[in-house]
């Protein structure tokens, strides 16, 4: 495979939709992973640079205080 091949872009769509795999790979319940999701809504935009496991945990610790 080149190094020259360029990365699409992901969804933020895609983006949310991993991250609460995540949540729920982590025994979050749906209910309070929506709350997280919602609450972190704004910020998704400016990480999707990063992983969405690794958003999902800032945002987890930023709703909740606790890290996960």
């Amino acid at each position: 495979m080149s190094a020259n091949v360029r990365r699409q872009p992901i969804s933020q769509e895609y983006f949310e939709e991993k991250m609460l795999d995540f949540y729920e790979n982590c025994n979050v319940s749906r209910p309070l992973a929506m709350k997280i999701l919602t609450f972190c809504k704004e910020m998704i935009p400016l990480m999707l640079m990063g992983t969405p496991e690794t958003v999902a945990r800032v945002c987890y610790r930023e709703c909740t205080g606790e890290k996960l």
